[in-house]
């Protein structure tokens, strides 16, 4: 049992990736094309075991380096708000608010207020499903006008959630395979906007399709293989077992599992004791 999360270095998924590495040539890179980036991402997330509304509303995207990119870029567009995210939450936030000089507010120790922006995951980092008052802060944040950035980090590792992004506030979703694919060290994500958006990590495609084709080509060879509901799937049941088995409470996020809060303390994360059990699958 871990507190850091790791990947699955599952065994198909990484020969598939060997030969997609041995067999792509320059020609192959040079020719690929972002919109076959975008349009293998669409359809990807549509074979995962989750229920989306409304990402049909979000028209426009860009290479993204992994989530992570998204976030910087998502914060800088709003320079005057405050951060909000979940105590329970990853860490790039509060990474990013210091470097950035940025004021930040933990969800949990204040309401929100219309001066702020709201960044969470889904699956929600700090219990590998939902934040308890997720639908909550949506209404709020449509009420006040506030930003919202939806995080899927887990959307591969995981199944049984709705992302609706009928919420007039959500403005940002972005996703990755580096949890699903154990392709961390390539930075294979995607971010969705409805607004166009000319920054950091757009202005290349806009300007002349200019992105990391030799990572997009792989991942498009990846999603074409392997479905996003294909490690939940594959790993359900010996995940079950072992949450039987070391009385853990499972997730919606396959990897990961909740335990009690005295017997393992060392696992806190905000207010869930929650365990990375990944590699306990294999």
């Amino acid at each position: 049992m871990r507190k850091k999360h790791l990947t699955i270095p599952d065994p198909e998924i990484r020969e598939h990736l060997q030969n997609l590495l041995t067999f792509i040539n320059v020609d192959d890179v040079e020719n690929f094309k972002y919109q076959q980036y975008e349009d293998s991402f669409r359809e990807w997330l549509e074979t995962g075991g989750h229920e989306i509304k409304g990402l049909e509303n979000f028209k426009y995207s860009a290479f993204s380096n992994g989530t992570s990119s998204a976030f910087g870029e998502f914060i800088s567009r709003h320079p005057n708000r405050t951060i909000r995210v979940s105590n329970s939450e990853f860490l790039m936030a509060g990474i990013l608010s210091k470097a950035y000089n940025r004021k930040l507010v933990y969800i949990e120790d204040h309401p929100i207020t219309e001066n702020d922006l709201i960044i969470m995951s889904l699956p929600f980092c700090g219990n590998g499903g939902v934040h308890k008052n997720y639908n909550e802060i949506l209404i709020d944040a449509d009420r006040l006008g506030v930003p919202v950035l939806i995080d899927g980090a887990y959307f591969g590792i995981s199944k049984g959630l709705t992302y609706d992004f009928n919420h007039s506030c959500i403005t940002d979703f972005t996703v990755s395979l580096s949890k699903c694919f154990d392709v961390m060290n390539l930075r294979l994500g995607i971010r969705f906007t409805k607004e166009k958006i000319d920054d950091g990590i757009s202005a290349g495609i806009i300007a002349g399709d200019i992105f990391n084709r030799y990572g997009g080509k792989i991942a498009v060879g990846l999603m074409r293989e392997f479905s996003a509901k294909f490690i939940p799937d594959k790993y359900q049941s010996e995940y079950l077992k072992i949450c039987k088995l070391y009385e853990l409470t499972p997730t919606n996020t396959v990897t990961l599992a909740l335990g009690n809060q005295t017997l393992h303390k060392d696992f806190m994360r905000g207010e869930y004791a929650r365990l990375c059990i990944s590699e306990h699958l294999l």
